[in-house]
Formats: C-alpha cells, structure tokens, sequence
C-alpha cells in the first residue's frame, strides 16, 4: 500500500516480519502514470494531485533481497 513506497519504510516492517521467522512475499503492482492519476480522479476520496506528486517522487521499486520472494506485475 502506499505507506510502504520507499525500502527505508518497508524495511521497518520487513524486519519485524523475519524477526518472527515469516515467510515473505513482495507483490509490486506498478500502472502508467497517467493511468493512476486517472483512477485517482475517479476515487470517492481523491488524493490531490500534489500529494500523488510528492508520493510519486518517494516511490522506489522493490529489490528482489528484500523478501524470500518479490512478484513484478506491470501494466
């Protein structure tokens, strides 16, 4: 979900998952650009266009390390 875009946020929650001897999967569901903004716009609760922007600058694909296994799904 959004509040895992960056390895500096997900390692804090993947630690605690190996900590507890979990089996880790990464699923990356990545879509164009102007396909996110588009359903975006079309939300209940729409994210406005400067947070998605801030959030996109963030974003950082998953290394296959950083779980037992990383799915790439790409659009």
């Amino acid at each position: 979900n959004a509040s895992n875009i960056s390895s500096h946020v997900r390692r804090k929650c993947l630690s605690l998952f190996f900590e507890y001897g979990a089996q880790v999967t990464i699923v990356y569901l990545e879509c164009p650009r102007k396909s996110l903004l588009a359903q975006n716009r079309q939300r209940q609760a729409v994210v406005p266009d400067s947070v998605m922007e801030k959030l996109l600058r963030k974003w950082e694909v998953p290394s296959p390390t950083e779980a037992h296994s990383v799915q790439f799904e790409v659009s």
